[in-house]
């Protein structure tokens, strides 16, 4: 089925905070494949009658690809049964496609591994109400994002083809998530904390070494061996004057302070959501193992006296 123009789309910041850390992490590996690309769990909301009215988009998977570059469909399958064993009510509504060089007007779809033409296959632990129906196309270039949020989101048609552009609407009641997602997408181009901590040392490291040739100059012109030049020094004078002396200021100190606890919280949040993930992950996998295999996890007679 055709996603409805008519159902509202709602997007979780976490599902955009991952996708923009899957970008980075390509973006800084030695592969050659700087698109990032899997797949949108989520869960559809419809009326009494079966109609689809709201679409929300709570987390994202990141496609794990095989020799030829495709999606590996068994893994994806995977992965959602994992998820689905935590929280029954998500499924996969979508696909995305991430990177600086993905044209978020005119987007290239991939070869969906479960759509219309390829359904899921319902299981006892693998359910899905409908077929992924959203495909949300992300350029993440700096360039891109000064310009505006860099987000398109399409709807899948029938045939498997991206469709027309949907509106979609960022779930701002989370709070704790919106913090980061805030300095994700606005603060530094959709780039993470990695890249920003780069640019600033680069700003730094220009600015030491600007006034490293000022102080130069001084030392020169004190032990005599050039000439002063007033025009200069005036010039030099005017801009130390402009330079703020923050370095006793309160206001100077409570912004620092701020910062800090900001990018603590950030790291904080990210190591929280691995962990939990991980943890998730790894109790599911064990009571899994241990429902196949009993003996083997000390559920079972044998050997036992």
């Amino acid at each position: 089925m055709a996603a409805s123009t008519s159902a509202k789309i709602f997007v979780a910041p976490v599902t955009l905070i991952s996708i923009s850390d899957h970008c980075t992490r390509l973006e800084f590996s030695e592969s050659d494949n700087k698109l990032a690309q899997g797949g949108l769990l989520g869960e559809y909301v419809c009326d009494k009658e079966g109609i689809l009215v709201c679409i929300k988009i709570l987390d994202c998977l990141e496609a794990q690809k095989d020799e030829n570059g495709n999606i590996n469909r068994e893994m994806l399958e995977t992965m959602i049964e994992l998820c689905q064993a935590n929280y029954p009510e998500r499924e996969l509504v979508g696909y995305y496609s991430a990177g600086p060089e993905v044209k978020i007007e005119k987007p290239k779809g991939f070869a969906w591994p479960i759509s219309n033409q390829n359904p899921l296959v319902k299981t006892a632990d693998l359910t899905c109400s409908r077929n992924p129906e959203v495909y949300l196309a992300w350029n993440s270039s700096p360039e891109a994002s000064s310009e505006n949020m860099a987000v398109r989101m399409y709807k899948i048609t029938s045939s498997d083809r991206i469709g027309a552009l949907q509106n979609f609407s960022i779930d701002d009641e989370r709070a704790a998530e919106m913090i980061a997602l805030t300095d994700v997408l606005n603060l530094e181009c959709n780039r993470t904390s990695l890249t920003k901590l780069k640019r600033y040392q680069e700003g730094v490291r220009v600015l030491l070494e600007k006034a490293q040739i000022l102080l130069n100059y001084i030392e020169d012109v004190e032990s005599g061996k050039i000439q002063q030049d007033s025009s200069i020094l005036r010039g030099m004078k005017s801009l130390l004057s402009r330079l703020p002396l923050n370095s006793g200021t309160g206001e100077f100190s409570e912004q620092m302070l701020e910062d800090y606890a900001n990018s603590q919280l950030y790291a904080y949040l990210g190591a929280m959501t691995e962990s939990s993930v991980m943890i998730a992950h790894n109790s599911i996998a064990t009571v899994q193992s241990q429902k196949r295999f009993p003996a083997s996890y000390g559920f079972g007679t044998r050997g036992m006296h």
